[in-house]
């Protein structure tokens, strides 16, 4: 799906976002989730290992591909801290 169709699903669900293609073509980048706030100053990006937020990266600078892709895809939030 396109991204305003990811965010509306996952503000709506209370999910997380990603590119499905991303794990494919950057390996080291199949763990990233997106956190859809309605926040001007910086948009909330994860890096996730076994459903746990291991590190908060910031300023998430998507590419014109990045706004146009259609595999844009919404899953369950990770947790934020082991329980």
């Amino acid at each position: 799906m396109y991204i305003n169709e990811a965010v509306k699903k996952a503000i709506e669900e209370d999910k997380v976002i990603y590119r499905k293609s991303i794990g494919r073509c950057m390996p080291a980048t199949q763990n990233i989730v997106i956190f859809p706030t309605s926040s001007y100053i910086t948009c909330c990006v994860a890096k996730v290992k076994e459903n746990v937020v291991v590190d908060v990266l910031y300023n998430w600078n998507p590419t014109a591909n990045d706004l146009i892709a259609d595999d844009w895809q919404v899953k369950e939030r990770p947790l934020t801290k082991r329980p």
